[in-house]
């Protein structure tokens, strides 16, 4: 077996030799339309099925008669990307779950494509294959069940908010209707499942939300049970039938196995970027990642999804809530469109675009109800400024071309994030000159005050940042966080941090944090 494989990777090397001296030409992306309000978010409607033409995975494995050795740290090839089996969880794909004892597969009812609708589980049908999705890795991994490869109807409860003793699992449809607006939403896959596996190689489904409840076979029907009670079939075996995304999705995740980034299948075409485009930018999350952590002493989540592959009525957001969610979802035309821009820079500008909309959502992550988060959107992108700093990196906002692009370097020649900020400030101005509040204005003026207390490593910040979260989460209003905030950088700089505001200034400030006795 080994001579074969060897021989196969002889002819596999020299394959690889021969196309790279094949000539190929490039077609460099178009720029598209920057500012959100010219990008139009499709409200899905019943019709919509997914796209039907799955691209391969970036580490795509069909399943092998022999099991194949999971590499060691020693032996890992070093800059290659984290695998899912060392991060230590069942990998993405399509599966068989069969109640141990049987031999008839959980099934779903049909191939519904009016994702409002939920479809009827069983045992036995013809329509067995089910999309294992982790959405937390590392540490206690927990799961999304689909019917099908599209992902569009979560193994959950009929309300999908609560699990009781005695219900009925279905899938439900993900799609929502809320007045006018059909979307896909994510608090349909609130009820997540740790999958666990028994000392005989079969698994567990537990409840996320409730550990003492799991995934029962009863009397022919799937219902939650009571483990430490339970009559039914509480054992499964899962045989992975493809690995991969299915129909929904490819990932891309980082070396260090902190980030992954779900995209949808057709987005290489359609942004017309590479595989190592998305690879890097993998990477270059996950070193954001590692930057918010240095620059807060906060770990806000041991692993982070970026979800980018499903319409939704928002641009981007994150839920910062205990259960759900360690996931930034981004729109997924949105998402096409920044990704073409980026492909644009990397290919015309040679710079790597890390992404200001996705460091934006990961800056949110970070502050969680903690005592600086006074002002959720200023201060984001206030720690967005660090993070491009310490990195060196560039990004822009959507607002921007795809040849325009912004650092925190201070790098002469190089566009600087406050030209940025100014530019997307409240009037195109300061807040000192407009008296007028704005997220980036506001961004703009600590980081002028950085400029002014503190030095190139953001010591002071980090120091005040470290004794907040030290002092825990808190009571106090949002302009008594910011009074705190400002206080703890005049502690740590010794400098009067309060004296860089004008009086017109402060009260902007405490106007919108809304202090009492602001006018």
């Amino acid at each position: 077996m080994k001579k074969l494989l060897s021989v196969m990777l002889v002819l596999l090397a020299l394959l690889s030799m021969l196309a790279s001296c094949t000539n190929t030409t490039t077609t460099e992306p178009e720029e598209v339309p920057s500012s959100p309000s010219e990008i139009v978010t499709p409200s899905p409607t019943p019709s919509l099925a997914p796209a039907t033409s799955p691209q391969a995975t970036p580490t795509p494995v069909e399943p092998s008669p022999e099991p194949t050795p999971t590499p060691t740290p020693s032996e890992k090839e070093e800059g290659a990307p984290m695998t899912e089996e060392e991060l230590g969880v069942l990998p993405v794909g399509q599966y068989t779950v069969t109640p141990v004892g049987t031999e008839t597969p959980i099934s779903y009812a049909n191939e519904e494509k009016d994702y409002t609708v939920n479809v009827a589980s069983g045992v036995g049908g013809a329509l067995n294959e089910l999309t294992i999705v982790y959405q937390t890795h590392k540490k206690d991994p927990y799961y999304l069940v689909f019917a099908g490869s599209d992902s569009m109807h979560v193994l959950a409860t009929p309300d999908s908010f609560a699990a009781n003793d005695g219900d009925e699992i279905i899938f439900r449809g993900k799609q929502y209707t809320s007045g006018k607006t059909t979307y896909f939403d994510d608090k349909r896959e609130t009820l997540q499942w740790r999958i666990e596996e028994n000392e005989d190689g079969s698994y567990t489904f537990v409840m996320n939300k409730n550990t003492a409840l799991c995934l029962s076979l009863k009397d022919g029907k799937l219902v939650l049970e009571k483990r430490a009670e339970a009559t039914g079939i509480t054992s499964f075996n899962l045989n992975m039938v493809k690995r991969g995304g299915g129909d929904a999705f490819i990932q891309y995740i980082s070396d260090e196995g902190n980030v992954v980034i779900r995209l949808n299948t057709d987005i290489k075409t359609r942004a017309k970027v590479t595989d190592e485009m998305l690879q890097t930018w993998a990477n270059n999350l996950d070193d954001a990642y590692n930057h918010y952590i240095d620059l807060t002493s906060y770990v806000a989540y041991e692993s982070i999804v970026v979800k980018a592959y499903e319409p939704s009525p928002h641009i981007g957001y994150v839920w910062n809530s205990t259960e759900h969610y360690n996931v930034i979802t981004i729109e997924e035309t949105f998402m096409a469109r920044d990704l073409n821009k980026m492909a644009v820079r990397w290919r015309k500008s040679k710079v790597q675009d890390w992404n200001f909309c996705a460091l934006h959502e990961m800056g949110h992550m970070f502050d969680n109800q903690q005592p600086w988060y006074f002002e959720a959107e200023m201060m984001t992108d206030l720690k967005v400024a660090y993070v491009l700093q310490a990195s060196g990196g560039c990004a822009a906002p959507s607002e921007y071309g795809a040849g325009s692009f912004f650092y925190a370097d201070g790098v002469e020649g190089h566009a600087q994030i406050e030209e940025c900020y100014e530019g997307l400030a409240a009037g195109k101005k300061p807040i000192g000159q407009s008296l007028e509040y704005g997220a980036y204005g506001a961004a703009q003026k600590f980081v002028e005050i950085q400029r002014q207390i503190d030095d190139a490593n953001w010591t002071v910040f980090k120091q005040a940042y470290a004794e907040l979260y030290k002092e825990g989460r808190t009571t106090y209003k949002n302009y008594e966080r910011f009074e705190n905030f400002v206080a703890k950088l005049s502690k740590f700089s010794e400098k009067d941090v309060r004296a860089l505001f004008t009086d017109e200034e402060w009260n902007v400030f405490m106007k919108k944090y809304g202090a009492p006795d602001a006018q």
